[in-house]
Protein backbone atom coordinates (compact mmCIF):
# COMPACT_ATOMS: atom_id res chain seq x y z
CA UNK A 1 0.00 0.00 0.00
CA UNK A 2 1.53 3.40 -1.00
CA UNK A 3 1.61 6.26 1.31
CA UNK A 4 -0.24 8.30 -0.74
CA UNK A 5 -3.50 6.33 -0.35
CA UNK A 6 -2.95 5.65 3.93
CA UNK A 7 -5.12 8.26 5.84
CA UNK A 8 -2.93 9.84 8.49
CA UNK A 9 -4.24 9.41 11.72
CA UNK A 10 -3.79 12.00 14.78
CA UNK A 11 -3.85 11.36 18.53
CA UNK A 12 -3.80 14.25 21.55
CA UNK A 13 -1.44 13.70 24.30
CA UNK A 14 -2.94 15.94 26.91
CA UNK A 15 -0.65 17.89 29.17
CA UNK A 16 1.02 16.63 32.08
CA UNK A 17 2.66 20.21 33.49
CA UNK A 18 0.41 22.21 35.60
CA UNK A 19 -0.48 25.82 34.54
CA UNK A 20 1.80 28.38 36.51
CA UNK A 21 -0.94 30.23 38.84
CA UNK A 22 -3.56 27.41 38.48
CA UNK A 23 -5.66 27.00 42.25
CA UNK A 24 -4.73 23.25 43.05
CA UNK A 25 -4.83 21.89 46.64
CA UNK A 26 -2.99 19.01 46.08
CA UNK A 27 0.41 20.57 47.70
CA UNK A 28 2.74 18.76 45.35
CA UNK A 29 1.18 20.21 42.71
CA UNK A 30 1.37 23.95 44.32
CA UNK A 31 3.13 26.77 43.29
CA UNK A 32 6.45 27.31 45.21
CA UNK A 33 7.12 30.79 45.73
CA UNK A 34 9.17 33.63 47.25
CA UNK A 35 9.59 37.14 47.04
CA UNK A 36 12.98 39.03 46.40
CA UNK A 37 13.53 42.72 48.04
CA UNK A 38 16.50 44.97 47.88
CA UNK A 39 17.37 48.61 48.98
CA UNK A 40 20.69 49.76 47.25
CA UNK A 41 21.40 52.62 50.79
CA UNK A 42 21.38 52.44 54.43
CA UNK A 43 19.59 55.65 54.18
CA UNK A 44 16.10 55.74 56.38
CA UNK A 45 13.35 56.05 53.80
CA UNK A 46 15.25 53.02 51.99
CA UNK A 47 15.72 50.82 55.51
CA UNK A 48 11.58 51.64 56.00
CA UNK A 49 11.09 50.48 52.16
CA UNK A 50 13.08 47.54 52.93
CA UNK A 51 11.34 46.74 56.26
CA UNK A 52 8.01 47.22 54.49
CA UNK A 53 8.58 45.34 51.52
CA UNK A 54 10.00 41.96 53.98
CA UNK A 55 6.81 42.18 56.07
CA UNK A 56 4.56 42.35 52.90
CA UNK A 57 5.59 39.75 51.40
CA UNK A 58 5.80 37.41 54.32
CA UNK A 59 2.11 38.61 55.96
CA UNK A 60 0.56 37.90 52.52
CA UNK A 61 2.38 34.84 50.92
CA UNK A 62 2.75 32.93 53.90
CA UNK A 63 -0.98 33.36 54.31
CA UNK A 64 -2.01 32.24 50.45
CA UNK A 65 -3.35 28.65 50.72
CA UNK A 66 -2.74 28.08 47.00
CA UNK A 67 1.20 28.16 47.09
CA UNK A 68 3.58 26.91 49.17
CA UNK A 69 5.61 30.20 49.86
CA UNK A 70 9.55 29.53 49.90
CA UNK A 71 10.52 32.64 52.06
CA UNK A 72 12.09 35.99 51.18
CA UNK A 73 15.69 36.66 49.78
CA UNK A 74 16.88 39.84 50.63
CA UNK A 75 19.76 42.03 49.77
CA UNK A 76 20.21 44.95 52.14
CA UNK A 77 21.92 48.32 50.86
CA UNK A 78 23.48 46.67 47.76
CA UNK A 79 23.34 48.40 44.49
CA UNK A 80 21.12 46.34 41.49
CA UNK A 81 23.69 47.00 38.60
CA UNK A 82 26.11 44.12 39.41
CA UNK A 83 24.52 40.64 39.94
CA UNK A 84 27.33 39.12 41.26
CA UNK A 85 27.31 41.48 44.90
CA UNK A 86 23.95 40.65 45.84
CA UNK A 87 24.20 36.91 47.98
CA UNK A 88 21.02 36.50 48.30
CA UNK A 89 19.33 37.50 44.60
CA UNK A 90 22.37 34.71 43.43
CA UNK A 91 21.12 31.81 46.42
CA UNK A 92 17.39 32.45 44.89
CA UNK A 93 18.46 32.01 41.30
CA UNK A 94 20.52 28.69 42.33
CA UNK A 95 17.28 27.20 44.45
CA UNK A 96 15.45 28.34 41.36
CA UNK A 97 17.86 25.84 39.15
CA UNK A 98 17.76 23.45 41.89
CA UNK A 99 13.62 22.97 41.30
CA UNK A 100 12.87 24.76 44.66
CA UNK A 101 11.43 27.44 43.56
CA UNK A 102 8.97 27.92 40.23
CA UNK A 103 7.69 31.37 40.83
CA UNK A 104 9.30 34.96 42.07
CA UNK A 105 7.30 38.04 43.24
CA UNK A 106 9.31 41.02 43.38
CA UNK A 107 8.52 44.85 43.66
CA UNK A 108 9.74 46.17 40.78
CA UNK A 109 12.31 45.60 37.61
CA UNK A 110 14.51 48.20 39.62
CA UNK A 111 13.74 46.43 42.75
CA UNK A 112 15.07 43.17 40.31
CA UNK A 113 17.83 44.68 38.52
CA UNK A 114 19.03 48.06 37.11
CA UNK A 115 21.41 46.30 34.04
CA UNK A 116 19.45 45.46 30.97
CA UNK A 117 21.01 42.89 29.69
CA UNK A 118 21.96 40.53 33.12
CA UNK A 119 17.68 41.34 33.80
CA UNK A 120 16.71 39.97 30.27
CA UNK A 121 19.31 37.26 30.15
CA UNK A 122 18.40 35.82 34.20
CA UNK A 123 14.63 36.02 33.57
CA UNK A 124 15.13 34.18 29.89
CA UNK A 125 16.87 31.35 31.88
CA UNK A 126 14.37 31.37 34.57
CA UNK A 127 11.52 30.71 31.94
CA UNK A 128 13.63 27.80 30.58
CA UNK A 129 13.96 26.38 34.00
CA UNK A 130 9.58 27.05 34.03
CA UNK A 131 10.38 29.77 36.77
CA UNK A 132 8.14 32.93 35.98
CA UNK A 133 8.53 36.05 37.67
CA UNK A 134 6.20 39.14 38.79
CA UNK A 135 6.76 42.25 38.70
CA UNK A 136 4.09 44.14 40.87
CA UNK A 137 4.19 47.75 40.39
CA UNK A 138 4.77 47.59 36.89
CA UNK A 139 1.76 44.49 36.13
CA UNK A 140 4.40 42.67 34.27
CA UNK A 141 4.58 38.97 34.51
CA UNK A 142 6.52 36.71 32.43
CA UNK A 143 4.57 33.91 32.35
CA UNK A 144 2.60 36.25 29.66
CA UNK A 145 5.03 35.89 26.16
CA UNK A 146 3.78 39.96 25.42
CA UNK A 147 5.05 40.96 28.32
CA UNK A 148 8.89 40.52 27.13
CA UNK A 149 8.95 43.21 24.72
CA UNK A 150 7.77 45.61 28.03
CA UNK A 151 10.20 44.21 30.13
CA UNK A 152 12.71 45.35 28.04
CA UNK A 153 12.14 48.39 27.45
CA UNK A 154 11.43 48.85 32.05
CA UNK A 155 14.84 47.37 32.67
CA UNK A 156 16.24 49.60 30.10
CA UNK A 157 14.35 52.85 31.70
CA UNK A 158 15.30 51.15 34.97
CA UNK A 159 19.55 50.90 33.93
CA UNK A 160 19.12 54.78 33.13
CA UNK A 161 17.80 55.33 35.86
CA UNK A 162 20.66 53.91 37.77
CA UNK A 163 23.33 55.77 35.25
CA UNK A 164 21.55 58.91 36.24
CA UNK A 165 21.76 58.45 40.16
CA UNK A 166 25.69 57.19 39.39
CA UNK A 167 26.35 60.17 37.54
CA UNK A 168 25.09 62.57 40.56
CA UNK A 169 26.47 60.74 42.97
CA UNK A 170 30.10 60.88 41.07
CA UNK A 171 29.51 64.82 41.30
CA UNK A 172 28.90 65.63 44.96
CA UNK A 173 32.17 63.07 45.25
CA UNK A 174 33.76 65.31 42.79
CA UNK A 175 33.11 68.14 45.22
CA UNK A 176 33.95 67.11 47.97
CA UNK A 177 37.47 66.10 46.10
CA UNK A 178 38.13 69.50 45.13
CA UNK A 179 37.19 70.92 48.62
CA UNK A 180 39.66 68.27 50.00
CA UNK A 181 37.07 66.32 52.07
CA UNK A 182 37.16 62.49 52.39
CA UNK A 183 34.41 60.61 51.06
CA UNK A 184 35.35 56.97 51.10
CA UNK A 185 32.76 54.71 53.04
CA UNK A 186 35.31 51.84 53.85
CA UNK A 187 37.26 51.20 57.25
CA UNK A 188 40.59 52.58 57.80
CA UNK A 189 42.35 50.29 60.16
CA UNK A 190 43.49 52.35 62.95
CA UNK A 191 41.16 55.28 62.94
CA UNK A 192 37.20 55.78 64.16
CA UNK A 193 35.85 57.71 61.35
CA UNK A 194 32.67 58.77 62.96
CA UNK A 195 31.41 62.23 61.44
CA UNK A 196 34.07 62.36 58.78
CA UNK A 197 36.54 62.50 61.74
CA UNK A 198 40.07 60.70 61.95
CA UNK A 199 40.48 59.59 65.38
CA UNK A 200 42.98 56.84 65.96
CA UNK A 201 42.32 53.53 68.03
CA UNK A 202 45.25 53.34 69.88
CA UNK A 203 45.63 49.64 70.18
CA UNK A 204 45.32 49.77 66.35
CA UNK A 205 47.76 52.33 65.66
CA UNK A 206 50.38 50.40 67.56
CA UNK A 207 49.76 47.26 65.61
CA UNK A 208 50.22 49.29 62.49
CA UNK A 209 53.32 50.81 64.27
CA UNK A 210 54.59 47.94 64.09
CA UNK A 211 54.01 46.60 61.00
CA UNK A 212 56.49 50.04 60.02
CA UNK A 213 59.18 48.89 62.23
CA UNK A 214 59.43 45.62 61.18
CA UNK A 215 59.54 46.20 57.73
CA UNK A 216 62.10 49.26 57.90
CA UNK A 217 64.25 46.88 59.72
CA UNK A 218 64.75 44.51 57.21
CA UNK A 219 61.37 42.01 57.09
CA UNK A 220 59.95 40.86 53.91
CA UNK A 221 56.01 41.05 54.51
CA UNK A 222 56.12 37.23 54.48
CA UNK A 223 57.71 37.54 57.72
CA UNK A 224 55.32 40.32 59.26
CA UNK A 225 52.97 38.40 58.16
CA UNK A 226 54.42 35.51 60.23
CA UNK A 227 55.06 37.53 63.36
CA UNK A 228 51.41 39.04 63.42
CA UNK A 229 50.06 35.66 63.21
CA UNK A 230 52.46 34.02 65.58
CA UNK A 231 51.43 37.14 67.99
CA UNK A 232 47.74 36.26 67.26
CA UNK A 233 47.24 39.41 66.43
CA UNK A 234 43.81 39.49 64.07
CA UNK A 235 43.73 41.17 60.75
CA UNK A 236 41.79 44.22 60.30
CA UNK A 237 38.71 42.48 59.29
CA UNK A 238 38.90 40.47 62.82
CA UNK A 239 40.37 37.02 60.97
CA UNK A 240 43.45 35.27 62.09
CA UNK A 241 45.05 34.95 58.68
CA UNK A 242 47.38 38.03 57.34
CA UNK A 243 47.57 38.29 54.00
CA UNK A 244 50.64 40.21 52.30
CA UNK A 245 48.54 42.20 50.03
CA UNK A 246 47.22 43.51 53.45
CA UNK A 247 50.25 44.39 55.07
CA UNK A 248 51.25 46.26 51.63
CA UNK A 249 48.48 48.38 51.80
CA UNK A 250 49.15 49.55 55.08
CA UNK A 251 52.76 50.19 54.28
CA UNK A 252 51.57 52.17 51.06
CA UNK A 253 48.82 54.13 52.59
CA UNK A 254 49.43 57.99 53.28
CA UNK A 255 46.80 58.27 55.42
CA UNK A 256 48.76 57.02 58.45
CA UNK A 257 51.21 59.82 57.84
CA UNK A 258 48.24 62.16 57.98
CA UNK A 259 47.66 63.31 54.45
CA UNK A 260 45.21 62.74 51.81
CA UNK A 261 45.04 61.41 48.50
CA UNK A 262 41.40 61.47 47.03
CA UNK A 263 40.30 59.96 43.67
CA UNK A 264 42.65 57.12 43.76
CA UNK A 265 40.07 54.64 41.67
CA UNK A 266 37.45 55.70 39.51
CA UNK A 267 34.43 54.25 37.33
CA UNK A 268 34.01 54.76 33.68
CA UNK A 269 30.46 53.79 34.17
CA UNK A 270 27.68 52.78 36.16
CA UNK A 271 28.12 49.21 35.06
CA UNK A 272 32.05 49.13 34.89
CA UNK A 273 34.34 47.72 37.25
CA UNK A 274 36.03 50.01 39.50
CA UNK A 275 39.30 50.75 38.21
CA UNK A 276 42.85 52.00 39.84
CA UNK A 277 43.07 55.83 38.69
CA UNK A 278 46.24 55.96 36.77
CA UNK A 279 45.91 59.02 35.46
CA UNK A 280 42.53 58.76 33.64
CA UNK A 281 41.28 61.09 36.05
CA UNK A 282 42.54 63.96 38.44
CA UNK A 283 43.80 63.20 41.48
CA UNK A 284 43.33 65.80 44.91
CA UNK A 285 46.02 65.71 47.58
CA UNK A 286 45.51 66.99 51.06
CA UNK A 287 48.49 67.47 53.40
CA UNK A 288 48.47 67.21 56.96
CA UNK A 289 44.76 66.56 56.80
CA UNK A 290 44.50 64.26 60.34
CA UNK A 291 46.59 63.47 63.16
CA UNK A 292 49.40 61.09 62.22
CA UNK A 293 50.18 57.46 63.26
CA UNK A 294 53.60 57.23 61.13
CA UNK A 295 55.70 59.87 61.46
CA UNK A 296 55.95 61.34 57.74
CA UNK A 297 59.91 60.42 57.56
CA UNK A 298 59.04 56.88 58.58
CA UNK A 299 56.29 56.76 56.39
CA UNK A 300 59.09 58.52 53.02
CA UNK A 301 61.82 56.09 54.23
CA UNK A 302 58.93 52.95 54.04
CA UNK A 303 58.48 53.84 50.62
CA UNK A 304 61.93 54.27 49.75
CA UNK A 305 62.63 50.94 50.86
CA UNK A 306 59.93 49.24 48.74
CA UNK A 307 60.90 50.95 45.92
CA UNK A 308 64.44 49.56 46.73
CA UNK A 309 63.53 45.49 47.11
CA UNK A 310 61.39 45.79 43.95
CA UNK A 311 64.65 47.37 41.82
CA UNK A 312 66.30 44.12 43.43
CA UNK A 313 63.70 41.78 42.27
CA UNK A 314 64.38 43.34 38.94
CA UNK A 315 68.22 42.70 39.04
CA UNK A 316 67.63 39.17 40.12
CA UNK A 317 65.41 37.99 37.52
CA UNK A 318 66.69 34.67 37.25
CA UNK A 319 68.58 34.29 40.22
CA UNK A 320 66.12 34.51 42.92
CA UNK A 321 63.84 37.51 43.89
CA UNK A 322 64.22 38.93 47.38
CA UNK A 323 63.59 36.49 50.47
CA UNK A 324 64.05 36.37 53.75
CA UNK A 325 64.22 32.30 54.16
CA UNK A 326 67.91 32.92 55.26
CA UNK A 327 69.58 35.26 57.37
CA UNK A 328 71.98 35.96 54.52
CA UNK A 329 69.22 35.80 51.22
CA UNK A 330 69.64 38.73 49.16
CA UNK A 331 72.45 40.42 50.92
CA UNK A 332 75.63 38.57 49.75
CA UNK A 333 77.34 40.58 46.93
CA UNK A 334 80.47 39.37 44.90
CA UNK A 335 83.30 41.80 45.42
CA UNK A 336 84.81 40.64 41.93
CA UNK A 337 82.10 40.51 39.69
CA UNK A 338 79.08 42.35 41.56
CA UNK A 339 76.30 39.18 41.73
CA UNK A 340 74.60 38.14 44.45
CA UNK A 341 75.39 34.89 46.29
CA UNK A 342 72.56 31.60 46.54
CA UNK A 343 72.54 28.84 48.96
CA UNK A 344 73.52 25.69 48.54
CA UNK A 345 74.36 22.34 50.41
CA UNK A 346 77.47 20.65 49.88
CA UNK A 347 78.99 17.37 51.86
CA UNK A 348 81.36 18.00 55.01
CA UNK A 349 85.18 16.69 54.63
CA UNK A 350 84.04 13.34 56.19
CA UNK A 351 80.72 12.91 54.38
CA UNK A 352 78.92 12.47 57.64
CA UNK A 353 76.52 15.31 56.97
CA UNK A 354 75.72 18.28 54.51
CA UNK A 355 76.89 21.96 55.16
CA UNK A 356 75.47 25.10 53.86
CA UNK A 357 77.38 27.13 51.87
CA UNK A 358 77.02 30.37 49.92
CA UNK A 359 77.99 30.58 46.09
CA UNK A 360 78.06 33.76 43.94
CA UNK A 361 75.68 32.72 41.08
CA UNK A 362 78.03 33.44 38.28
CA UNK A 363 80.80 31.56 39.26
CA UNK A 364 78.26 28.82 39.39
CA UNK A 365 76.93 29.24 36.08
CA UNK A 366 80.18 30.71 33.99
CA UNK A 367 83.23 29.73 36.61
CA UNK A 368 85.79 31.46 33.97
CA UNK A 369 83.67 34.73 33.99
CA UNK A 370 84.24 34.91 37.78
CA UNK A 371 86.93 32.83 40.45
CA UNK A 372 85.13 34.11 43.48
CA UNK A 373 85.02 30.50 45.79
CA UNK A 374 82.26 29.53 47.64
CA UNK A 375 81.85 30.46 50.92
CA UNK A 376 80.73 28.39 54.30
CA UNK A 377 77.54 30.17 55.97
CA UNK A 378 79.50 29.30 59.47
CA UNK A 379 82.20 31.80 58.59
CA UNK A 380 80.09 34.44 57.36
CA UNK A 381 78.31 33.90 60.81
CA UNK A 382 81.18 34.06 62.74
CA UNK A 383 81.88 37.04 60.71
CA UNK A 384 79.04 38.57 61.59
CA UNK A 385 79.58 38.40 65.28
CA UNK A 386 82.98 39.68 65.25
CA UNK A 387 82.11 42.59 63.54
CA UNK A 388 78.83 43.08 65.84
CA UNK A 389 81.52 42.91 68.99
CA UNK A 390 83.26 45.53 66.78
CA UNK A 391 79.93 47.58 66.43
CA UNK A 392 78.92 47.07 70.37
CA UNK A 393 82.06 47.71 72.08
CA UNK A 394 82.39 51.33 70.29
CA UNK A 395 78.88 52.25 69.66
CA UNK A 396 78.54 55.40 71.16
CA UNK A 397 81.69 56.87 69.14
CA UNK A 398 81.00 54.75 66.00
CA UNK A 399 76.86 56.05 65.48
CA UNK A 400 78.41 60.02 66.91
CA UNK A 401 80.52 59.66 64.04
CA UNK A 402 77.58 58.57 61.74
CA UNK A 403 75.30 61.23 63.04
CA UNK A 404 78.10 63.47 62.34
CA UNK A 405 78.15 62.78 59.01
CA UNK A 406 75.01 62.68 58.49
CA UNK A 407 74.38 66.79 59.68
CA UNK A 408 77.33 67.38 56.92
CA UNK A 409 75.32 66.09 54.33
CA UNK A 410 72.28 67.54 55.57
CA UNK A 411 73.99 71.11 55.99
CA UNK A 412 76.13 70.87 52.84
CA UNK A 413 75.07 73.98 50.69
CA UNK A 414 76.44 73.17 47.27
CA UNK A 415 75.31 73.81 44.24
CA UNK A 416 74.11 70.17 43.85
CA UNK A 417 71.64 70.63 46.11
CA UNK A 418 68.00 69.51 45.13
CA UNK A 419 66.52 72.76 45.17
CA UNK A 420 69.72 74.45 42.38
CA UNK A 421 69.25 71.29 40.72
CA UNK A 422 65.41 71.57 40.27
CA UNK A 423 65.34 75.21 39.44
CA UNK A 424 67.99 74.98 37.02
CA UNK A 425 66.50 72.05 35.51
CA UNK A 426 62.94 74.43 35.15
CA UNK A 427 65.09 77.22 33.23
CA UNK A 428 67.39 74.65 31.07
CA UNK A 429 63.80 73.32 30.32
CA UNK A 430 62.25 76.69 29.69
CA UNK A 431 64.99 77.90 27.27
CA UNK A 432 64.39 74.43 25.35
CA UNK A 433 60.70 75.30 24.61
CA UNK A 434 61.82 78.98 23.65
CA UNK A 435 64.12 78.00 20.85
CA UNK A 436 61.60 75.16 19.71
CA UNK A 437 58.70 77.11 19.63
CA UNK A 438 60.72 80.40 17.63
CA UNK A 439 61.04 78.95 14.18
CA UNK A 440 59.59 77.02 12.47
CA UNK A 441 62.90 75.71 10.64
CA UNK A 442 65.54 76.44 13.44
CA UNK A 443 69.01 77.29 11.79
CA UNK A 444 72.47 75.46 12.49
CA UNK A 445 73.36 77.53 15.47
CA UNK A 446 69.61 76.80 17.36
CA UNK A 447 69.95 72.71 16.44
CA UNK A 448 73.72 72.95 18.25
CA UNK A 449 71.56 74.96 21.10
CA UNK A 450 69.17 72.36 21.51
CA UNK A 451 70.89 69.09 21.35
CA UNK A 452 73.39 70.71 24.29
CA UNK A 453 70.07 71.93 26.01
CA UNK A 454 68.84 68.21 26.02
CA UNK A 455 72.04 66.68 27.06
CA UNK A 456 71.80 69.26 29.49
CA UNK A 457 68.72 68.41 30.87
CA UNK A 458 69.22 64.83 31.04
CA UNK A 459 72.44 65.39 33.33
CA UNK A 460 70.17 67.17 35.39
CA UNK A 461 67.55 65.10 35.27
CA UNK A 462 69.86 61.83 36.65
CA UNK A 463 71.61 64.65 39.34
CA UNK A 464 68.48 65.48 40.36
CA UNK A 465 66.99 61.34 40.74
CA UNK A 466 70.24 60.61 42.82
CA UNK A 467 69.97 63.89 45.00
CA UNK A 468 66.65 62.49 45.56
CA UNK A 469 68.07 58.72 46.90
CA UNK A 470 70.67 60.45 48.71
CA UNK A 471 67.68 62.22 50.60
CA UNK A 472 65.97 59.22 51.76
CA UNK A 473 68.82 57.24 52.45
CA UNK A 474 69.58 59.57 54.90
CA UNK A 475 65.70 59.58 56.31
CA UNK A 476 66.45 55.76 56.52
CA UNK A 477 69.39 56.14 58.39
CA UNK A 478 68.87 58.38 60.89
CA UNK A 479 65.55 56.43 61.68
CA UNK A 480 67.46 53.20 61.33
CA UNK A 481 70.30 54.56 64.19
CA UNK A 482 67.74 55.15 66.75
CA UNK A 483 66.67 51.59 66.17
CA UNK A 484 70.12 49.75 65.75
CA UNK A 485 71.11 51.87 69.34
CA UNK A 486 68.57 49.81 70.98
CA UNK A 487 69.77 46.50 69.52
CA UNK A 488 73.43 47.22 70.12
CA UNK A 489 73.32 47.67 74.06
CA UNK A 490 72.40 43.83 74.04
CA UNK A 491 75.21 41.19 74.51
CA UNK A 492 75.53 38.86 71.60
CA UNK A 493 77.38 35.48 72.23
CA UNK A 494 75.33 33.04 69.56
CA UNK A 495 74.25 33.98 66.07
CA UNK A 496 70.87 35.45 65.45
CA UNK A 497 69.12 35.30 62.13
CA UNK A 498 66.51 38.11 63.07
CA UNK A 499 69.32 40.27 65.02
CA UNK A 500 71.61 39.86 61.94
CA UNK A 501 68.72 40.94 58.75
CA UNK A 502 67.81 43.64 60.87
CA UNK A 503 71.36 45.35 61.54
CA UNK A 504 72.91 43.91 58.01
CA UNK A 505 72.31 46.20 54.91
CA UNK A 506 74.77 44.32 52.83
CA UNK A 507 77.92 41.63 52.96
CA UNK A 508 80.70 41.80 49.87
CA UNK A 509 82.80 39.21 49.45
CA UNK A 510 86.10 40.51 48.50
CA UNK A 511 87.91 36.93 48.66
CA UNK A 512 87.42 33.27 50.14
CA UNK A 513 89.05 35.18 53.22
CA UNK A 514 87.58 38.68 53.79
CA UNK A 515 84.33 40.03 53.38
CA UNK A 516 83.00 43.56 54.46
CA UNK A 517 79.63 43.94 56.72
CA UNK A 518 77.80 47.22 55.94
CA UNK A 519 75.43 47.59 58.71
CA UNK A 520 72.07 49.46 58.14
CA UNK A 521 73.15 52.68 60.56
CA UNK A 522 76.30 53.04 57.34
CA UNK A 523 79.29 51.53 59.01
CA UNK A 524 81.51 49.30 56.96
CA UNK A 525 83.65 46.99 59.00
CA UNK A 526 86.03 44.26 57.32
CA UNK A 527 86.65 41.04 58.62
CA UNK A 528 88.68 37.93 58.27
CA UNK A 529 86.64 34.39 57.50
Amino acid sequence: MSIENTQRIIKVIPATQRHFGSNVNNIANKERVCAYARVSTDSEDQLNSYNTQCEYYNNILSNDPNIVYVGLYADEGITGTKMKKRKEFLRMIEDCKNGKITRIITKSVQRFARNTAECLTIARELKDKGVTIKFETSGIDTIDPNAWLVLGIMATIAEEESRTISHNITWAYQKKFERGEYAGSGRIYGYNMKGGNFKIIQNEALVVRKIFDLYLLGNTLRAIKRELEKQEILTPLGRKKWYVTTIHSILTNEKYKGDLLLQKTYKADVLCERKVNDGAKAQYYVKDNHLSIIPKEMFDAVQTELQKREDRKKEDIGIGNYTNDYAFSSIIECGECGSKFRRHSQWSLDHSKKVPIWVCTKHQKHKNECDMKPIKESSLEQGFLEALQVLTSNRKDILTRVRENINTVVNKQDADTLANLLQSLELKQKELVKITTQAAKPNEEEQTKTSQLITEIKDISEKIEMAKKNTDNISIISYRLKEIDKMLKGVYTEFNKDICKNLIEKIIIKDKHTATYIFKCGVALDQTL
